[in-house]
């Protein structure tokens, strides 16, 4: 019924793993859309791979930002079409006919309002993106189309039949003791019956009142619970409506086949951009710098940004008291590219590694979601696969163990990446001896070299940003390998990279003088207690 707001005909899309999503921290970024349904988790599994669709994207969510209240009066005018799904789907086993009716009128009347109040708010922010200029199209054409004017002359037929039911006639048959055994409804009325003082206080009683035949009658057990309607009272009160029978099934029949699915469709699609929107206004409002990347060939192979910075790290810090997230955050320039492809980012623990690590891998995804990215400035190369490969927890290696899972999972990773895709690595190959994992993280740069993939490997092996001049002698292409840090000054994280040789043994010894603990420092409080 709708076009999408999410794909063109002909899009071209390439899946990720949920182990990248997770990784990256994305799923913190998208837990509303996966919280309205699991279905919505396929959206942020599979990235564009086609600039049209970059593009389309780019421009409905332009709208949105430009104008913040239009996409949470859209997401309101479908959240209707969401809950009578769920509602019609726990009531589907206990319907009687005339359930199946009233539930069928709210179906009705739900759908109507929502295309109604769809329209108006359309008309209202006059969007210029062709998705939503098509959409408003769309909805133009069924709120004119005869059959939507014909449904709506139905349902307020409907309506008025059973806004005249104001009571209903109950004939009872009684057992020789004085016990109902026999019900039934033999007349719907128009109007209310003004029953007797005792029968007013049985009606408004919340439990079964034994008094109902005087009190000489004991343990009184009605037909029908006085605290709730049975379902066996509906199809009753059907039987009374039998003047109606052919209004009623002619409703039935034309509108029980109603497919609202397209509209649930349309609330996942703009969920997608509610939460995306979200996050780019936070950024905004809090003086981050967000842009939109600039987008190059796939086989440019190649990334440029400028003051970028984690965006899952920026939404959790939003969450603090202080709101000047802006101070709190470090921006970073970063580039791969001809100058070098593949990245050994080492430095001190909890100096930014991962961090700076993530951020990369979020703005791609970003990028190919059609977002903007956060960064001031972006050239993006389209990748047509992102891989992680983060330490493991040690309770899902039982049977290889933590090392022999990482290289197991970093083999099948790389069978599948080509020249085209990006490959992020976290502290990977450490469940083993220094030496070990030093042979091993050698042996799989010169593989990813060969393969000519991209890739950032933050470790902890600083021996491995010496040897980028020998990995480069070996294997000559146009993937250089070249070695960046995480700065440290004074004894403190800079967070902060740049392209340099690993800190090594001098980053051991600020951090031993910042704690006091060199030999000198040792030795000279030793000697100044004797």
């Amino acid at each position: 019924m709708f076009d999408s707001l999410l794909w063109l005909e002909g899009s071209k899309t390439r899946s990720i793993d949920k182990k990248v999503i997770k990784d990256l921290n994305l799923n913190i970024i998208y837990k509303k859309l996966i919280e309205i349904s699991e279905e919505n988790e396929s959206i942020i599994y599979n990235i564009c791979m086609d600039e049209p669709t970059i593009k389309y994207r780019q421009d409905i969510l332009a709208d949105f930002i430009n104008k913040p209240d239009f996409i949470i009066d859209l997401e309101n005018d479908l959240k209707g079409f969401y809950e009578l799904k769920s509602k019609n789907r726990k009531l589907k086993d206990k319907r009687s006919n005339l359930y199946s009716l009233i539930d069928l009128m709210i179906t009705v009347e739900t759908s109507i309002h929502c295309i109604e109040s769809l329209n108006q708010t359309l008309l209202y922010y006059d969007p210029s993106a062709q998705g939503l200029i098509n959409l408003r199209k769309n909805i133009d054409r069924i709120i004119s189309d005869s059959n939507y004017i014909q449904m709506k002359k139905d349902l307020k037929e409907i309506r008025y039949i059973f806004s005249k039911i104001k009571g209903i006639e109950l004939s009872i048959n009684m057992s020789p003791v004085m016990r109902p055994f026999e019900a039934q409804v033999t007349k719907v009325s128009e109007y209310k019956y003004k029953y007797p003082k005792a029968f007013r206080k049985v009606s408004t009683a919340i439990e079964v009142n034994e008094k109902f035949l005087g009190t000489h009658i004991k343990n009184y057990a009605p037909v029908f619970s006085i605290n709730k309607i049975d379902w066996n009272l509906m199809d009753e009160i059907e039987y009374g409506l039998k003047a109606h029978k052919s209004v009623l099934k002619s409703f039935t029949q034309k509108y029980t086949k109603i497919d609202t699915k397209p509209f649930v469709s349309l609330l996942r699609e703009i969920t997608f951009y509610k939460s995306s929107c979200d996050l780019l206004l936070l950024m905004k409002n809090n003086e981050l710098p967000i842009c939109k990347p600039k987008l190059l060939s796939p086989d440019n192979r190649s990334m440029v940004l400028k003051d970028c910075y984690n965006a899952a790290l920026a939404y959790e810090k939003s969450s603090d008291d202080n709101n000047h997230i802006n101070q709190k955050i470090i921006y970073n320039d970063f580039e791969i590219g001809d100058e070098g492809r593949i990245i050994i980012l080492t430095g001190a623990n909890r100096g930014g590694k991962t961090t700076i690590t993530q951020a990369v891998g979020q703005i791609q995804i970003f990028a190919q979601l059609g977002l903007l990215v956060p960064a001031s400035k972006a050239e993006i190369s389209l990748t047509d696969g992102v891989f992680t490969h983060f330490p493991t927890l040690e309770k899902e290696t039982v049977n290889l163990g933590k090392f022999g899972k990482e290289c197991d999972a970093f083999s099948k990773l790389y069978r599948q990446a080509t020249e085209k895709s990006l490959i992020l690595l976290n502290e990977s190959f450490s469940g083993t001896s220094h030496l070990e994992s030093l042979k091993i993280a050698e042996e799989v740069l010169k593989a990813v070299k060969y393969k000519r993939i991209r890739m950032i490997f933050n470790t902890h092996l600083h021996e491995l940003g010496l040897k980028t001049s020998q990995l480069n002698e070996e294997l000559e292409n146009d993937t250089l390998v070249i070695s960046m840090v995480t700065g440290f000054t004074n004894g403190e994280n800079t967070y902060k990279v740049y392209r340099g040789q690993p800190l090594g043994s001098s980053h051991a010894k600020e951090i031993a003088e910042k704690y006091n603990v060199t030999y000198s420092q040792l030795k000279d409080r030793l000697e100044a207690k004797c």
